[in-house]
């Protein structure tokens, strides 16, 4: 169940004076040309305009459907007012489409990404950069290789990228269809050269979060199902994948023990190692926040906050300088999505509402970052009736 200690509540009370929690909605989408339902989380750069995609809008292309092939955006405050530019409208066809994941930056402020479709023939997604609103394909997935690549990339410091598709690859034990990949993208020269790294198997499969990279290179994730004892039942695993001798390896650092638990929105690193993500079913049949700490032979799991049935995490988990953790799941008090963080006490956690989304702001969605000064922002999904999407800002 939610808890909030006494003592929180008296301080937060005593601070409400001081400090006023606003929650302000920074742009709305109209649908259409404008962009409908943006993906996944936000990216800030260093003079805090923000970007992001939408998975449908813009142009109307090859195999994108009435709704369009998506577009990414920009939103820059200007004079006090924030300001939001198309950056790109995909094409749809070779040029890819429905950008579902986040972006990442490189250090030259390029944009990367992935689509869900378009490509070849096989229509199983693309990587793509954009740089001065122009888009280069850097590798379409065929199969065999990967397909249908949802979950944001990870880059390192030397600007390769590394991802994860749901489905395609050599391995075709998940339930009779191809189980995915991990793959990485390594930029020699002005060229691009596309590795497979692992191959998911019936063990672990349906990896829909981003990579995460410690400062040794190692990439860390989870997926939502695997094989446990009664067949493919919803048991997923967070799991490491190291190098050793030119070989990947991968290890699993936890196996969710109980039916339908399926690990959501890959993980966070905190400062001091530790990792953090949430389950969308467990708790109280609707999901949960955990950690994997490391240790000397292992890696520990410990459920920190479980959620009562309706309130679902739809999203991973958001880690700030001060290790506290923030999130957003659906259901909460108006039924429309809950912002929420967790405060580190002692040996404990404190949980706390931020903001309970309404009719006004519905569909709450995607991870939430922070900007320096603490600032939280996110996007919701809208209905595509009344709300087509939008950007938000909370301020603490």
């Amino acid at each position: 169940m939610k808890r909030l200690l006494t003592t929180l509540v008296i301080f937060v009370g005593l601070q409400v004076g001081l400090f006023a929690q606003t929650f302000t909605t920074l742009y709305s989408f109209a649908g259409g040309a404008d962009g409908y339902i943006p993906s996944g989380q936000l990216i800030l750069d260093a003079q805090g305009n923000l970007y992001g995609a939408t998975v449908q809008g813009g142009i109307v292309g090859p195999g994108c459907g009435i709704d369009g092939c998506g577009t990414i955006f920009e939103l820059s405050l200007v004079n006090g007012v924030w300001t939001k530019t198309t950056i790109y409208e995909f094409q749809g066809g070779a040029a890819g489409a429905y950008p579902k994941a986040p972006l990442v930056f490189d250090s030259d402020g390029n944009l990367y990404g992935t689509t869900q479709v378009g490509g070849n023939k096989n229509s199983c997604g693309i990587v793509f950069e954009i740089s001065q609103g122009v888009e280069t394909v850097l590798h379409t997935f065929k199969g065999k290789d990967g397909c249908e690549p949802a979950a944001g990339l990870a880059i390192d410091a030397a600007g390769n990228l590394y991802g994860t598709t749901v489905s395609g690859g050599l391995s075709t034990t998940c339930g009779g269809s191809s189980c995915g990949t991990i793959f990485k993208l390594t930029a020699t020269g002005g060229q691009w050269t596309f590795q497979v790294l692992a191959q998911f198997s019936d063990l672990f499969f349906l990896s829909d979060g981003p990579l995460v990279l410690d400062a040794a290179g190692n990439l860390y994730g989870t997926t939502m199902y695997g094989q446990g004892k009664k067949g493919y039942d919803g048991i997923g695993v967070a799991f490491k994948l190291y190098l050793v001798n030119g070989k990947w390896n991968h290890q699993f650092l936890h196996k969710f023990k109980y039916r339908y638990i399926k690990p959501y929105g890959g993980l966070a690193f905190d400062s001091a190692g530790n990792l953090y993500g949430v389950t969308t079913k467990g708790g109280g049949d609707a999901g949960s926040v955990y950690e994997q700490s490391p240790t000397a032979n292992a890696w520990e799991c410990t459920f920190l906050e479980k959620f009562t049935a309706g309130d679902v995490p739809v999203s991973g988990i958001t880690v700030d300088a001060d290790r506290n953790l923030y999130g957003v799941i659906e259901g909460g008090a108006n039924g429309k999505g809950e912002l929420f963080k967790m405060i580190r006490q002692g040996n404990g956690w404190a949980y706390s509402d931020l903001h309970d989304f309404d009719a006004g702001d519905p569909g709450a969605w995607g991870n939430v970052i922070l900007d320096g000064s603490g600032n939280i922002y996110g996007v919701t999904g809208g209905d595509g009736v009344t709300s087509f999407g939008s950007v938000y800002e909370f301020q603490q």
